[in-house]
């Protein structure tokens, strides 16, 4: 008589088990801003070392002169004559939101007791990783636009938001005071390296003992459509240096500098700004962001046997002079 038995284990299957090699998860879903990492890494010269104690991020401006400035004095006469006093004059706050974000995922009793020997992968580490990553994700999205902080802190500062003619930035209009305009040149057309020339010297022209932040960082937007990031490397390129070693040669840059700054590749504003460069001075900013998001205690859902894992992270970011930043859009 013959056995039909469980189809699902008949044979090979009856008697053998697979063999799980990775129990790690590639997160394949998303990939995180790079500005994140230059920040906590410390890759560049952005402000840290502050933390949250207060409801907003306040950066102190001088936008003009004093009332009556400083003259020359002529000899003699002029000597005696009395000079109108100073009152303050041209001196304001920039005021940035804290962004406030927050996850969550549950473990059900039957996740806990039935898939604790992680023979084909750590479940519970993996819910983990899943919300870091969802964090990163939300984080990087935010930081790569050109939107402002939300003043109900849930969202942080877009870095591109100050890279403009004509946003409030902190609080302070760039159309009415227009000594915090960025550098902006549309329309730029086909890529050349002179682009990034004009704003670097634009930016340099205003430098001088009161204002000494160069331009050290340049975010190249990347879409499949078009990809300004390898333009720049294609144009630098002709100059690289051909190393022989072990009579094998090396060809293509994975990581260069320009005129002094770190270009890295930004993959998530090309579709909001096709074909950009933003040329960031990083000691005009200000960033906090967390290591990674602070876990709160165990909670069981009521009337479950369910456990929910709570995590809560915050971030900020501002800067103290839009001026000596640059932004040059719509390459080609």
């Amino acid at each position: 008589m013959s056995f039909s038995g469980n189809s699902n284990y008949l044979a090979l299957a009856a008697t053998a088990i697979e063999q799980s090699v990775q129990k790690d998860w590639s997160k394949v879903w998303t990939a995180g801003h790079p500005l994140i990492t230059i920040i906590q890494d410390n890759k560049a010269n952005f402000n840290r070392g502050f933390t949250i104690n207060g409801t907003k991020m306040l950066l102190a401006v001088m936008g003009d002169d004093q009332t009556n400035p400083v003259e020359g004095v002529a000899t003699g006469s002029g000597e005696v004559s009395a000079m109108t006093p100073n009152t303050g004059n041209g001196l304001s706050q920039f005021s940035y939101n804290f962004a406030h974000y927050r996850g969550n995922y549950t473990i059900r009793e039957s996740e806990a007791v039935l898939a604790k020997n992680n023979a084909r992968g750590n479940l519970l580490e993996g819910k983990k990783d899943q919300l870091i990553g969802s964090w990163l994700n939300k984080l990087s999205t935010h930081l790569s636009s050109t939107t402002a902080d939300a003043s109900d802190n849930s969202r942080v500062l877009g870095v591109y938001q100050p890279l403009s003619t004509s946003n409030t930035v902190g609080g302070i209009s760039q159309t009415t005071d227009t000594q915090i305009a960025a550098y902006v040149k549309s329309s730029a057309g086909a890529f050349a390296l002179e682009l990034i020339d004009d704003c670097y010297d634009s930016i340099n022209a205003l430098i001088n003992g009161q204002r000494s932040a160069k331009p050290d960082v340049i975010l190249a937007s990347y879409a499949a459509s078009n990809n300004v990031y390898g333009k720049m490397r294609s144009a630098i390129a002709p100059a690289e240096r051909l190393v022989n070693a072990e009579f094998k040669a090396k060809y293509g840059l994975e990581n260069f500098m320009y005129l002094g700054m770190a270009t890295v590749q930004d993959n998530r504003i090309g579709t909001t700004l096709n074909g950009s460069l933003g040329v960031l001075s990083s000691k005009t900013w200000y960033a906090y962001i967390d290591k990674m998001p602070k876990a709160h205690k165990e909670q069981r859902l009521q009337g479950t046997d369910t456990y929910e894992y709570f995590y809560t992270a915050w971030a900020g970011l501002g800067c103290n002079d839009p001026g000596l930043n640059g932004l040059i859009r719509d390459i080609t």
